[in-house]
């Protein structure tokens, strides 16, 4: 009767953590989001940080500073090195700038006041609606940032002088590590499958190569989209054109990437976790059916969390029994 009253009672605290955890990530965690960013990004650069301070006197918001203008940099060089790679001009990547400056010279003072006018500021207003929330979004990460990096020692000193917050913050940290080795573990898989797509591509002559085969790895990493959606509608132009040779060849390079990925991944992700692949699966699946896109990150952080605080509780409830 007693094994039945525990097993009743871990069922209800069950279902009840996982209804607050939905709820935490549905309504909670996108405000959050920025903070815990920040946090992730201090905590993993705080060895440098401390030590510049100590050794050569330089503030940690100084080095924050430099680090977060560097990242800055590198992702802005990345972003020019594709276009440059894909072989598109500043015209062809903007080409409604072109479009509107050749409407200026050629139209009329009354066609741009009654036409183009109206039709800018239409647009203007859309671009801006959706341009702000994410100008919004970096500017908050950037100054928590720097604040959490100026406070940050203060900061960890109380929080572990409050138990129940210093708790938390240890399965943040949990968290924040196991999600650093999920990222490493997908950069892997990514760079190899761009690596085999790029290479294969090459072979066959296909334009801009590095470009299509950057594009497949990133799609790749997406849980029920993968290679194929470049892969197979490759393959299929080319049998259509009776290039059958390069057909076959798209479509041995999207299975040999589906068998990479089935033979990598779960040592390197589902070690990284601490779960099993197939429960990685459920979780990236149900993830995306309750918060969309944004599931692929928070279906497998939601599982890390559960466990988490499932072992936290259940532990100390161990403890207090002792």
């Amino acid at each position: 009767m007693d094994m039945i009253l525990k097993y009743r009672k871990e069922m209800v605290t069950g279902v009840m953590l996982a209804l607050l955890l939905f709820l935490f990530l549905k309504y909670i965690f996108p405000l959050l989001s920025p903070f815990l960013l920040a946090y992730l990004t201090v905590y993993a650069f705080y060895p440098l940080l401390y030590k510049l301070e100590v050794k050569w006197k330089i503030r940690k918001t100084i080095t924050m500073f430099l680090v977060l203008g560097i990242l800055a940099i590198i992702i802005l060089s990345l972003i020019w090195v594709i276009i440059a790679i894909s072989g598109g001009s500043v015209e062809e990547t903007l080409p409604h700038v072109l479009e509107w400056k050749d409407r200026l010279f050629l139209t009329s003072g009354n066609a741009i006041l009654h036409d183009l006018l109206p039709e800018i500021l239409k647009n203007t207003v859309s671009y801006i609606q959706k341009v702000f929330p994410v100008l919004a979004y970096i500017g908050i990460y950037l100054i928590a940032t720097i604040l959490m990096a100026k406070d940050f020692d203060g900061l960890m000193s109380k929080v572990h002088k409050i138990g129940a917050l210093d708790s938390f913050m240890d399965i943040v940290g949990k968290i924040l590590r196991t999600a650093g080795m999920y990222l490493k573990a997908q950069m892997i898989l990514i760079i190899i499958i761009m690596g085999i797509c790029i290479a294969g591509f090459y072979c066959i002559g296909i334009t801009s190569p590095i470009l299509l085969g950057i594009l497949a790895g990133i799609l790749d990493a997406l849980p029920f989209i993968g290679t194929g959606i470049v892969l197979i509608p490759t393959s299929l132009i080319f049998f259509l054109e009776r290039e059958i040779m390069k057909g076959v060849i798209c479509l041995f390079i999207y299975i040999v990437c589906i068998g990479v990925r089935e033979l990598l991944e779960p040592k390197l992700v589902g070690k990284g976790l601490g779960i099993l692949p197939v429960i990685l699966l459920i979780s990236i699946f149900a993830g995306i059916k309750l918060f969309g896109v944004a599931g692929i990150v928070k279906g497998p952080l939601g599982i890390v969390l559960y466990k988490n605080i499932w072992v936290m509780l259940f532990k100390t409830k161990q403890n207090n029994n002792e």
